[in-house]
């Protein structure tokens, strides 16, 4: 039961019964708490398609919640509606042994092209970009969708999901975390003092936003894995000003430059973690060159509480069980020189996991090249098939490999604490053996 793009995908949702329309919503703040209250310690919670949105016309919409139910997982990944929990788990454990790529198809247009738009005429705030909460910085357009850059050295293509918010008619802001490989294409086109050509872009495949908030392996497209999943390519079209790909299936395009000479402040946002996890930034400012978008386009964004979040299903699912059976030989001995995160589950999915970090000292020794790629992976997979709800922190020696998880009865911060000292028991016991 495939789809082609996200409004197919918004059909057969529909037809599924997990789709609420809700129609006469105020993108000032109105948005962001009807998301939460559909949403908030609740399995299941429908997805939610807003339109005819005060101060826009009939047609332009908003649609949040993509992975709240296992069905709905079960369409986006390419998976059977009538999975069990166990199936999906097995599945995805397949998936990720036997890793599939089939690279984009380029296209000489498509429906993104509907209308093109340049110069003067741009206006990012004729589509209704949600006021999210009170404490917002701005408005933020891109919570639910991706951002492609491309390398200049070595010419590969990077689509990730960093957010962002529109500072004015043709200006955005976008907030990349350290190591990230966006942030790194961006930094090497600064280190020569040029701007950074980007495409961002709104209501994409479902598959493509959640593919795109892990990495892939460095140097590796995430058009390539999402073709793998869906077993075809992604059909991309070639940007007039960036000559990046642009889907070609995508609601909304814009293709602009990131400009090393110029800033804003951006943030702070509310995150899907539930809270404000920073303050305002400087951070480069995006000048839109190019502006696509649809006939009555509709702009996807995730759910953003500013409280705590309800688990998504096919995340919680997927992570411990996955990590369990992928790594099964540590990276290294017992070292202090890793940190280890917990990632606290909520009590619906009796899983946790620990994750390595990033190491404490610089640098990679080659031995420790297996261990990094551990390390993003598991951080990556995570993000995309885990929702924590808390989150604490030991330091502290352990076993920098696999990831290791067991049923929990409860997922508070002293569970977490004694669960925590075990592995750390548990490590040394691994690295006498």
């Amino acid at each position: 039961m495939g789809y082609k793009d996200v409004r197919e995908w918004i059909q057969k949702v529909g037809e599924m019964g997990e789709l609420k329309v809700i129609e006469g919503a105020d993108w000032n703040l109105e948005i962001g708490a009807i998301s939460v209250l559909a949403s908030k310690h609740k399995e299941n919670s429908p997805a939610l398609l807003f339109d005819k949105i005060k101060d826009y016309p009939a047609g332009y919409r908003i649609l949040v919640g993509f992975f709240e139910s296992l069905k709905r997982s079960a369409l986006t990944t390419n998976l059977p509606l009538d999975i069990t929990r166990e199936g999906f788990i097995q599945a995805w454990r397949e998936r990720l042994a036997r890793p599939a790529s089939i690279p984009p198809r380029t296209v000489s247009t498509g429906p993104v092209m509907q209308n093109v738009i340049k110069g003067d005429d741009i206006d990012l705030f004729k589509f209704p970009v949600p006021f999210w909460h009170e404490r917002d910085g701005g408005r933020y357009i891109g919570t639910g969708h991706v951002v492609i850059t491309r390398d200049p050295d070595e010419d590969w293509v990077n689509v990730g999901c960093y957010r962002v918010m529109v500072h004015d008619r043709n200006s955005m802001g976008m907030n990349i975390s350290p190591g990230k490989h966006g942030r790194m294409h961006r930094q090497k086109y600064f280190d020569r003092g040029k701007a950074c050509p980007v495409v961002c872009c709104f209501g994409v495949d479902p598959l493509l936003h959640m593919i795109a908030t892990r990495p892939e392996p460095y140097g590796k497209s995430e058009f390539d894995a999402v073709g793998g999943i869906k077993g075809e390519p992604v059909e991309v079209i070639d940007g007039e000003f960036t000559g990046l790909p642009i889907p070609a299936h995508a609601e909304i395009a814009i293709e602009g430059e990131f400009l090393p000479d110029q800033g804003k402040e951006e943030g702070p946002f509310s995150e899907w973690t539930g809270y404000y996890a920073s303050g305002e930034k400087f951070e480069p400012l995006i000048k839109v060159h190019r502006l696509y978008h649809r006939n009555d386009p509709i702009i996807q964004l995730r759910r953003n509480t500013g409280r705590r979040r309800a688990p998504s299903i096919a995340m919680n699912f997927c992570a411990p069980p996955i990590f369990a059976t992928r790594w099964k030989k540590p990276a290294c001995r017992t070292s202090r020189r890793w940190r280890v995160i917990f990632a606290g589950f909520s009590p619906s999915s009796r899983f946790a996991s620990v994750i390595p970090a990033t190491p404490v000292k610089r640098g990679w020794s080659p031995a420790n090249v297996r261990a990094r790629r551990i390390w993003e992976d598991t951080w990556s997979w995570s993000m995309t098939i885990s929702t924590p709800t808390i989150s604490t922190m030991s330091f502290g020696p352990c076993v920098a490999g696999p990831t290791r998880w067991t049923p929990l009865r409860s997922c508070g911060a002293a569970g977490a604490v004694l669960w925590i000292r075990s592995f750390r028991v548990n490590a040394k016991a691994s690295a006498r053996a």
